[in-house]
């Protein structure tokens, strides 16, 4: 449904941006800017899915999106991780966009 990622340039911009499914049949999403954040920045957020919006939080800026209602019934997960899509293939590197690191994450399921 949802992701919350970071670029170093989309269309100009440097920061968070959340991918939003336009469907449960995948193909189309929309992209939506949630703040600047510079590399090496430590930074908050929180996704919360509740009575069919989608709640994000990044740095304390809350935004409520509603997903489309093909998504109603839908089961989700959450994971969080470095999905670098600048590597072709090889071995992982350590350049700048390839290292994150968490230092809290908490799951609640309701």
């Amino acid at each position: 449904m949802g992701e919350l990622e970071w670029y170093a340039s989309h269309s100009g911009f440097t920061g968070f941006v959340l991918l939003l499914e336009n469907t449960n049949a995948g193909g189309s999403s929309t992209f939506y800017n949630l703040g600047s954040q510079s590399i090496g920045s430590q930074y908050t957020y929180a996704l919360e899915l509740t009575a069919g919006k989608l709640s994000v939080t990044v740095n304390g800026a809350k935004t409520i999106y509603t997903p489309d209602v093909s998504f109603v019934g839908d089961q989700f997960y959450f994971k969080c991780g470095n999905y670098d899509q600048t590597a072709a293939a090889g071995a992982i590197t350590t350049t700048p966009y390839t290292v994150v690191e968490n230092y809290s994450v908490v799951v609640n399921h309701q």
